[in-house]
């Protein structure tokens, strides 16, 4: 493409207003729950402002994962089956 585009200038995107960047969960499209980018990976999607998700996904939490613990919501279901 470079070679067929060497005529035209180059001219940078610009992002247009009323849009917003969204970290989302790939596989539910719902908010990603960690939306500073550090901890579960999702996908940054762009939403025209308003359209974008509300509802975050609920990620289950290991009680195995000792040093989550805390984290873990009272009444939320830890997977542990009962006998």
């Amino acid at each position: 493409m470079r070679e067929a585009l060497k005529q035209l200038p180059i001219v940078p995107f610009e992002i247009p207003d009323g849009v917003t960047f969204v970290k989302v969960d790939s596989s539910t499209g719902l908010l990603e729950a960690d939306q500073d980018g550090e901890g579960q990976p999702g996908t940054v999607e762009l939403f025209a402002k308003g359209s974008e998700p509300t509802q975050a996904v609920q990620r289950r939490l290991d009680p195995t994962d000792f040093y989550k613990l805390d984290q873990i919501p009272e009444g939320q279901p830890t997977g542990d089956a009962e006998p």
